[in-house]
């Protein structure tokens, strides 16, 4: 479909904030298994030194849990292919508009969906995933107004991309146009 540009400018900033910003997941005691002889108080720092997990891999990836990655991926999908759907099909009649708008609908509940069972299966903080709905989003807003027409243009048959915009002239009906 036409949002590789969406995922491409989403995951480039959803990495960057990663390697910049990112903090233990929820499970990260579980992945590092802290060394016993290490004492816990209030006002101590821990960082991997603590952790008798050998493999860096798996300690690496416990540290990389803002913004959710799976929240911002698939919200940019969901709210692009809304705003795809809402632009292209028609809504003549109530029935076509309760149609319209419930399938509008369902892009956005699958993403939710998704991003809530990160939550659930113990792998990001709330803020993780808001954050990644929030990315997600913004890209595939930003994405949609520039690849397609004005979004507040509430007149969804009228479906002409951003760069045939140019191309239209207006042209009275009486005049006839050579053919090359």
């Amino acid at each position: 479909m036409l949002n590789r540009g969406t995922h491409l400018y989403n995951l480039v900033i959803t990495s960057f904030i990663k390697k910049i910003a990112g903090r233990p997941r929820p499970d990260f005691i579980s992945r590092c298994i802290p060394k016993t002889e290490v004492s816990f108080t209030n006002s101590t720092y821990f960082d991997r030194t603590i952790c008798s997990q050998k493999n860096l891999s798996i300690i690496s990836e416990g540290f990389k849990s803002f913004p959710s990655g799976h929240s911002s991926v698939i919200f940019a999908g969901g709210v692009f292919t809304s705003y795809y759907l809402y632009h292209k099909i028609p809504a003549s009649t109530p029935n076509a508009a309760l149609f319209k708008y419930s399938l509008i609908v369902l892009p956005v509940l699958t993403s939710l969906y998704v991003s809530v069972s990160r939550y659930i299966d113990y792998w990001h903080h709330w803020d993780d995933i808001l954050a990644g709905i929030i990315i997600g989003s913004f890209c595939s807003f930003f994405s949609y107004k520039f690849l397609f027409k004005d979004l507040a243009e509430l007149d969804s048959d009228s479906y002409i991309p951003a760069n045939q915009q140019s191309y239209q002239q207006n042209i009275p009906d009486n005049v006839i146009l050579p053919l090359n």
